[in-house]
């Protein structure tokens, strides 16, 4: 009975999710409030709720050799149900818009202990992942750690022959890097731009470039953008700084030898033509 109860609660509980952003939504335009946050904080409420185990940490950084070459990383499920769970490391990268593509699975350079097993009712359960790749190398390397709730193979008819069919229930991604020696981020403002969207709309187009050789971001940098005029004293005056609260994809992380482009709307407090931007830290 109660089972039943709960699954009739956590089946209605995305809708009542999404009544509620709504709701939200409307009273922080009217205060002013950055949407961007409030959903992020309802995500991770509902996430809470929703999922049956957890895996952390989310990042992790480890050597190429030493003791640093490996990391331990707990499960722990939060249900009355057992779960059965599969781990593999995938290569990782990232476009210029900073969206995930995810490669293929990294068999030979890690080892996983254990890579399957069955999460009984509230245990809760390490994980090692071991480094055994090469021993050094020049750029820090990015993976994603795939961790898989997967359901209990069922046998299905296919062509008259029973066929077992393992289907996935919940993944959690980790972001793994393999630093490299004296490893440090460079970022540096590379290009700007000043495209019109498929609106007709005026955009600012923004492209850094991380010619370091290890990951960084720019959460602790702002740009600063002014207007360049020698005829105009008044309009030569304008300046803006942004920040990740403006562009908030500026948290996101840059890959090392890898570029990062940033596309606003032109900002109004700058009269469109010829701006200066330059990247600082805050």
């Amino acid at each position: 009975m109660l089972f039943s109860i709960l699954h009739k609660i956590i089946t209605f509980l995305p809708k009542v999710m999404i009544i509620i952003t709504g709701i939200t939504y409307l009273a922080c335009n009217k205060k002013g409030i950055k949407m961007n946050k409030i959903i992020v904080l309802i995500s991770i409420l509902l996430n809470g709720i929703l999922y049956s185990y957890t895996f952390s940490p989310p990042t992790v950084t480890l050597s190429p050799s030493g003791i640093n070459s490996s990391f331990i990383y707990t499960l722990k499920n939060e249900s009355e149900n057992v779960v059965p769970i599969d781990i593999s490391v995938n290569e990782f990268s990232k476009d210029i818009d900073g969206n995930h593509i995810q490669g293929e699975v990294v068999y030979d350079d890690f080892i996983i202990y254990p890579a399957q097993f069955i999460l009984d009712a509230g245990e809760k359960r390490s994980v090692q992942i071991r480094w055994a790749g090469e021993p050094s190398f020049d750029i820090e390397k990015s993976y994603t750690v795939l961790c898989k709730e997967v359901l209990l193979p069922e046998n299905e008819r296919k062509n008259n022959n029973k066929v077992a069919i393992v289907k996935v229930k919940k993944n959690y991604e980790g972001r793994l890097y393999i630093e490299s020696e004296n490893s440090a981020p460079k970022i540096a403002l590379k290009e700007i731009n000043s495209p019109v969207n498929s609106d007709g709309e005026q955009e600012l187009e923004i492209i850094v470039e991380n010619s370091g050789n290890k990951h960084g971001d720019l959460s602790s940098y702002c740009f600063e953008i002014s207007y360049v005029s020698d005829d105009d004293p008044e309009k030569g005056s304008k300046k803006i700084t942004l920040t990740s609260k403006d562009i908030p994809k500026m948290i996101s992380s840059i890959l090392a030898k890898s570029t990062r482009r940033y596309k606003i709307l032109w900002p109004e407090e700058i009269p469109f033509g010829n701006i200066s931007v330059e990247l600082k830290e805050r």
